[in-house]
């Protein structure tokens, strides 16, 4: 008996092999598309991660270093006459004593150095969301200072020196000196957490 083959039948199957071997080139296409979009997307964020890990730990090393001039024991004979006078106008002219001067002193100096704190601010929003809470709660202790000397220099105003006002108000070093040895363990906390982030660039 011959067997006849049916041509029409044959390139129809044919054909259809071609439609699902061009569907499925597509899928295969659209899959490899999308993780390629997929890793661009976590190479971005990974680089975008590294780039504020070195904004952050650089700002903390700025704000860090504001925070020792402005807590530096003796002022300069420029601080030291404009602290003067501006304690004159707010003594109404009165000879101002020296727990005024030296209030001023404080004041001036963390407004002069008020730049440092504001760029350590405008980081923060992010801080946390790349990082982590505890990355962003050891960033957030170095703008407790300025509130902390804001509150001393009012209270060496109004009373005068005392252990709490020196404490807060002048660099001390040594164990003695809490705000010195807090902010160093908060440095090194973010210089740890972040680094990985610049070694690795993958989350902590």
């Amino acid at each position: 008996m011959k067997c006849e083959i049916d041509w029409t039948a044959t390139g129809t199957m044919i054909g259809g092999l071609g439609t699902w071997a061009g569907a499925i080139a597509i899928v295969i296409a659209a899959w490899l598309g999308r993780n390629a979009i997929a890793d661009f997307r976590e190479q971005k964020l990974a680089e975008r991660k590294i780039d504020y890990a070195e904004k952050l730990l650089s700002q903390t090393r700025i704000v860090n270093d504001a925070i020792r001039r402005i807590r530096q024991r003796h002022p300069s004979a420029e601080e030291l006459s404009e602290a003067q006078e501006i304690a004159v106008d707010e003594t109404d002219g009165a000879l101002p004593r020296q727990n005024h001067i030296d209030a001023t002193i404080a004041r001036e100096r963390l407004k002069n150095e008020a730049s440092a704190f504001d760029g350590l601010r405008e980081l923060l929003p992010l801080v946390g969301a790349y990082f982590g809470e505890d990355v962003e709660k050891q960033a957030r202790r170095f703008l407790r200072i300025p509130h902390m000397i804001t509150n001393h220099a009012n209270r060496l105003w109004n009373v005068g020196h005392d252990e709490g006002v020196d404490a807060t108000l002048y660099f001390s070093g040594g164990k003695a000196d809490t705000i010195t040895n807090e902010l160093q363990k908060s440095s090194d906390a973010l210089d740890k957490a972040l680094k990985a982030h610049l070694s690795a660039g993958v989350d902590v």
